[in-house]
């Protein structure tokens, strides 16, 4: 039996992804936190939508249910490393974008930036 999945109970998940583990969903992103939260609650066992939601606010932030979660929310791509054309482009916008700004270490501010301008 599919679990019942209501829009509040999908608003409570999602404000719950946002406060545990930073990532934000727009409303056209619903259904497939719908589909996420169903794969979790099969896999823990929970045939309850409020149960689900009892157990993430009740568990901390490092549980091995948010671990579980912050896995399938997000995408563990590598492509953008393994081609060196795109991350040089990257690094050329990078330095353009430093040599145009008053404040050059704002081009520098993410991770990223750090890396290719040092």
């Amino acid at each position: 039996m599919t679990p019942v999945l209501d829009r509040t109970g999908l608003d409570q998940f999602r404000t719950i992804i946002a406060r545990r583990l930073g990532l934000q969903y727009e409303d056209g992103k619903l259904d497939y936190l719908a589909e996420v939260a169903r794969r979790r609650m099969e896999l823990v066992g929970s045939t309850r939508f409020e149960s689900y939601l009892d157990h993430l606010i009740s568990s901390p932030k490092g549980s091995d249910e948010f671990r579980a979660l912050a896995e399938e929310l997000t995408v563990n791509e590598t492509f953008f490393f393994r081609n060196a054309d795109n991350f040089r482009a990257f690094c050329r916008d990078c330095s353009s974008r430093a040599d145009s700004r008053e404040d050059p270490g704002e081009a520098t501010s993410h991770p990223l930036g750090r890396m290719c301008l040092g």
